[in-house]
């Protein structure tokens, strides 16, 4: 089972502070707030990798929800796509966290960052285009 962590009252103050982070990450950016979440959790909150995302994952389902209910009163969320996706990911998140368990917390932390370093640079490149996105029309039928 898991292991306990002690909690002062800064720890507490920071947490609300990192959650709130988190959902304006998440919100504003599109992202479940983990890119910004582990990294607090990590260094200010002093969890372990492992706890770090965890406890991330957990922040996860409240905070989703309400930022895709936000989306989606804009129009910014393709329901056709919701289900495939969410299969996908109901698949994959086990199996990965299963995987997760097993790896040195050194591992994770670097492939954590990997991740990350991937996504920015494929963000920065994608961004530097000039180029408006054009909706697909298979997935924005018009």
């Amino acid at each position: 089972m898991g292991h306990a962590i002690s909690v002062r009252v800064d720890s507490v103050s920071n947490g609300k502070l990192a959650g709130a982070v988190a959902g304006i990450a998440g919100g504003l950016f599109g992202v479940g707030g983990g890119i910004v979440l582990i990294p607090i959790l990590t260094g200010a909150l002093r969890l372990t990798q492992h706890q770090a995302h965890g406890t991330s994952l957990a922040v996860i389902l409240i905070a989703a929800p309400a930022g895709a209910i936000e989306h989606h009163r804009h129009g910014n969320v393709v329901l056709r796509l919701v289900p495939w996706l969410a299969l996908g990911a109901a698949a994959g998140g086990p199996l990965a966290s299963y995987l997760a368990q097993r790896l040195p917390q050194a591992v994770l932390a670097r492939g954590f960052a990997v991740c990350l370093l991937a996504s920015a640079v494929q963000l920065w490149l994608k961004s530097g285009t000039g180029q408006k996105a054009q909706p697909d029309p298979e997935v924005n039928p018009d």
